[in-house]
């Protein structure tokens, strides 16, 4: 009876560690995941803050060039 108690020991003993492995996996890939999205999401970001700036120095430059033109008739 000694040698099913220390199986089952063994047993108990390797499920946890597997259980704690794969906890560690689960972590590690969600982990993962989310730097890409990080990433991804800074770029959108730049190309947003890019576009944003190129819209409003043309809509400045668009509105000097209508007020000069005003200006001279």
């Amino acid at each position: 009876m000694q040698v099913v108690s220390d199986l089952k020991g063994l047993a108990a003993s390797l499920l946890e560690t597997i259980n704690d492995k794969n906890l560690a996996l689960n972590h590690q890939r969600k982990s993962n995941k989310s730097v890409p999205f990080a990433v991804v999401f800074t770029e959108v970001i730049n190309v947003l803050t890019v576009h944003i700036s190129k819209s409003l120095h043309y809509s400045f430059t668009e509105n000097s060039s209508q007020n000069a033109a005003e200006a001279a008739n």
